[in-house]
């Protein structure tokens, strides 16, 4: 009762457009999208006829900015005037407190200085516009942003004026402060057809003329979606369209998490409601890092030895809350070392117990954090004898690429003996870990001689590591190096840049993403005898490549050195790159700037302001551990996480056999059919191995269904059988094994409950020509049981059906068109629940 086919591989394969730089994959495109619907209203700005109001200066031509009374920037014909307040009655300059965002006492013409990062960014947009309609991939990108249903013949108006450089019908953009707008960067509101840009933003960005027009491709793309579509598509999709147009790379955790965003609010213009979206400055609890407070030395009395600090997102914080058991985390007996243990999209920990606490009792414990700064009880950690503090290094990475944390750990000290020194540990994402695999060159690891950082310093999706040497070692050879995951285990692949100047007795590395790009960076610190006022900070961007673009001497740098501060890394206002906090110790700590927030900027660190509560958290007596402890909306949280339409499914979709653009690799027949479906289930949750191939993916969940495999392939066990069949216990048992609640289930309503619920469902049912005939590409031969996934639904309601064993990816279908498919007239299925 278990589908076997033969494909006919002599029938040539329906072609499918590969858009190259969206970095969804392979999105087909879809004929009713056009490039003109899509873009109407981007950038413009047709002249406003506002009164100029006779205070302020005005400028001629097509390319000019004039500043009116309704602070106005048109795209055609550049317009631009400040308001201070939600009336936008009257002209105003405003002195703009660049810390705070608040609008202070007005200033004559201060607003001038403005005009020329404006126009510069408003020419970027034109520019990306402009070329938008001559992209061979226009059609999936627009899909991508907008949804299946949208106007195309409205899209592809729009976008043939902007390739004629007519940008007149996209709406007016108003410059005020961002208290009006809800604390956002930008937002359009379609009641007054008009972008509203913050002055505050722009003043931050004064050299940054990239990040003022992302944010204005982000509200005309919102624009641009109440032309073209009747209902508001999903998400944010405004983000979604800025990204695509300038051609940056999301992955499927990102979009799933910008399809999920609600980015509406409302604010008050003149008295009256009107409803905005809206471009973040930060999403509060969402990708904002908050901070763990952890005291030690004198300060530990048991009253306030840990806690957590919620942030905002707007440089300020919620007031603390005691960790459990907060007696038991102080610092001198705990180290906390943070990652995301079961993939859920918020930062759990690992208590790690040293000094005179190792007692074999409690050694290790993984707490799983629930959202809003609270935590599961702990769970006894993996292999705990081998994990104390005294002896052994816990080192955080997604090293496989899952979404789910894994652990190197290191010996040090007296365990050093050539034998266990450096282990990685795979994640299970329950809090648990696979067993240990040996770490390639594990006795050129050791703790005692070598510091492994951790970051993506290729935007790979993975984590990779720097080995760099310290003490003794430190020989100018082999003194910092990169190393990447492959095959299961770590892999040379080039010593660092400048690498006599990186080395760990005088130089600490800290990693974080500070421009943005998805690719980790490093801030090179100095310290000891290095600390001379010379070269104590520089900011290493990198360039993807085992290398750095840019090394920069980073502002006040002599205040920097690692004798003194402490940098500690995280995006403190989901903005999408890297801020950090500047944590004074030793004899500088004075209750002055002893701890700061600084934010990357035209290419170096600025000043945004000193933390509060400063005295606090000073780092003689403090251990700041950034993490995202409150709610995230990362693919495996909740939220509306799973696709929505069939091209946001392109990117999971396998076939069972052979197909150049689904399964390059895979057999000319096979009975896969179960396998395939639960590898599509598995990728769409982030559950899937990194770095594996299609075929290899259908392998590896065979081998988690039947719990055994006969070999490895790019470093994961499979079960390479392809015409074993498979059974409703099988596809239960690998739901679980691959980290899942398996909920078998029956009928309608509770198929439509499992994927409200964002559970997607591997489906069983009977396959017949009458089941082909729902298809526009051919289904492989053969009849009798079959099973496909049910990856989501669409916006219209529709089941988004991913059958293994059709050719032209995943399909939309109703009710009647999926009830062909069944035994009974309704679905039997089986449901993959995250744990």
């Amino acid at each position: 009762m278990f589908d076997s086919f033969v494909p006919d591989v002599a029938k040539p394969f329906d072609s499918c457009v590969n858009p190259s730089g969206t970095g969804f994959g392979n999105l087909e495109p879809i004929d009713s999208i056009t490039p003109q619907s899509a873009l109407k209203n981007l950038i413009a700005g047709g002249g406003s006829k506002a009164e100029i109001s006779p205070a302020l200066p005005t400028a001629g031509g097509d390319d000019s900015i004039i500043l009116l009374n309704k602070s106005l920037l048109s795209l055609n014909a550049d317009v631009v005037t400040q308001t201070s307040s939600n009336s936008c009655q009257q002209a105003e300059s405003l002195s703009v407190d660049s810390l705070t965002g608040v609008a202070i006492s007005p200033e004559p013409n201060s607003d001038l200085h403005f005009l020329p990062i404006v126009q510069e960014a408003v020419q970027k947009v034109r520019d990306a516009l402009t070329g938008l309609a001559a992209d061979p991939d226009f059609d999936a990108k627009m899909n991508v942003a907008f949804g299946d249903n949208f106007d195309t013949k409205v899209a592809r108006e729009i976008v043939e004026k902007f390739a004629k450089g007519d940008f007149s019908e996209l709406p007016q953009i108003e410059i005020l402060p961002s208290v009006v707008i809800n604390g956002a960067n930008g937002a359009f509101a379609k009641e007054t057809n008009t972008v509203y840009l913050a002055s505050d933003f722009v003043a931050k960005n004064a050299n940054n003329s990239e990040a003022i027009a992302s944010v204005l491709l982000e509200e005309n793309g919102h624009y641009i979606d109440s032309q073209i579509n009747i209902k508001d598509a999903a998400g944010d999709e405004g983000d979604i369209f800025a990204r695509v147009v300038q051609g940056k790379n999301i992955s499927a955790s990102e979009l799933a998490a910008l399809k999920a965003e609600d980015d509406r609010a409302t604010v008050t213009f003149d008295g009256k409601d009107i409803q905005i979206e809206q471009a973040k400055s930060f999403a509060a609890g969402d990708r904002v890092i908050d901070i763990i407070r952890q005291e030690r030395g004198s300060w530990v009395d048991k009253s306030r030895d840990a806690e957590v600090v919620l942030s905002k997102g707007d440089w300020t914080f919620n007031q603390p809350t005691g960790l459990p058991n907060m007696d038991a985390m102080n610092g001198d007996f705990v180290n906390l070392i943070t990652g995301d243990f079961d993939g859920n999209g918020l930062t759990d920990f690992i208590r790690q117990e040293k000094g005179s606490w190792v007692n074999g009792v409690n050694d290790a414990q993984v707490y799983l954090a629930t959202g809003k700064g609270t935590f599961k009880s702990p769970i006894q950690m993996t292999d705990m004898a081998a994990m104390n503090g005294n002896f052994v290094n816990l080192v955080a990475g997604d090293f496989n690429g899952d979404f789910k944390t894994d652990i190197i750990r290191q010996e040090k000290g007296t365990w050093i003996d050539g034998y266990r020194d450096a282990e990685i540990y795979i994640s299970n994402g329950d809090g648990t870990f696979k067993n240990p695999v040996l770490m390639n060159n594990a006795s050129a690891m050791n703790g005692n001689f070598v510091n492994l950082i951790v970051g993506d310093f290729t935007g790979g999706g993975a984590d990779d590591i720097i080995r760099q040497e310290k003490g003794n070692w430190v020989d100018g050879n082999n003194d910092v190096q990169y190393y990447t995951f492959s095959q299961g285990n770590f892999k040379f692949q080039a010593n660092l840049p400048n690498m006599g100047a990186m080395n760990g007795n005088f130089v600490n590395l800290v990693a974080g993403d500070f421009n943005g790009d998805r690719v980790t960076d490093l801030i090179r610190q100095e310290k000891g005898s290095w600390g001379d006022g010379n070269r104590d900070a520089e900011i290493c961007i990198s360039n993807g490549t085992w290398g750095f673009k840019s090394i920069t001497t980073m502002n006040n740098a002599s205040v920097m050195n690692g004798d003194y501060v402490n940098l500690i890394v995280g995006d403190l206002t989901g903005g999408g790159a890297d801020d950090i906090i500047r944590q004074e110790k030793g004899n500088w700590v004075n209750g002055s700037n002893d701890v700061e927030f600084l934010t990357y900027s035209n290419s170096n660190f600025v000043k945004v302001k000193d933390a509060p509560n400063m005295s606090e958290l000073n780092g003689n007596y403090v251990t700041l551990v950034p993490g995202l402890f409150g709610t995230s909306s990362g693919i495996n949280s909740t939220g509306n996480t799973l696709p929505n339409s069939t091209q946001q499914a392109d990117p999971f979709f396998k076939l069972q056999y052979w197909n150049s653009k689904y399964n390059p690799d895979g057999p000319n027949s096979s009975t896969n059919c179960g396998p395939a479906s639960l590898a599509m289930v598995m990728k769409t949750l982030g559950r899937e191995p990194a770095n594996i191939s299609t075929e290899t993916s259908i392998d590896y969940a065979r081998y988690l269904m039947f719990g055994y495999s006969n070999g490895t392939k790019q470093g994961v066990p499979v079960l390479d059988q392809d015409n074993v069949w498979t059974n409703f216990d099988q596809v239960k048992a690998g739901i679980q094994k691959a980290g899942g609640i398996a909920e078998q289930l029956t009928g309608w309503d509770a198929l439509d409950r499992s994927l409200n619920a964002e559970k997607p469902v591997i489906s069983f049912g009977n396959l017949t020509n009458a089941w082909r005939q729902q298809f526009p590409n051919r289904v492989g031969s053969g009849s009798g049981g079959h099973w496909n996934a049910i990856l989501g639904k669409t916006s219209d309601g529709k089941y988004i059906v991913a059958d293994p064993m059709h050719e032209g990816g995943a399909v939309a279908m109703t009710r009647n068109q999926l009830a062909v498919f069944t035994y009974n007239g309704y679905p039997e299925f089986i449901a993959f629940a995250r744990n």
